[in-house]
């Protein structure tokens, strides 16, 4: 069977962390993160731009998960 992840929850599997430790990056409770990367939630740009430093990507890689 093949999983298709959530490219956000891809890119906190591949860095070895959890949702709350995630989640804590950006100030957000683990149960928003989970929001988010079921796609039930958006993150504020701030949101997005701690996440991204906390994977080590560029912010505009969240972008998608940002509401406008």
């Amino acid at each position: 069977m093949v999983m298709f992840l959530n490219p956000l929850r891809a890119l906190r599997v591949d860095r070895g962390l959890s949702v709350s430790e995630l989640a804590g990056a950006a100030s957000m409770s683990r149960a928003e993160l989970v929001a988010v990367e079921s796609g039930e939630r958006m993150l504020t740009r701030d949101q997005a731009v701690d996440l991204a430093q906390r994977l080590r990507v560029d912010p505009g890689t969240l972008a998608a998960y940002v509401a406008a």
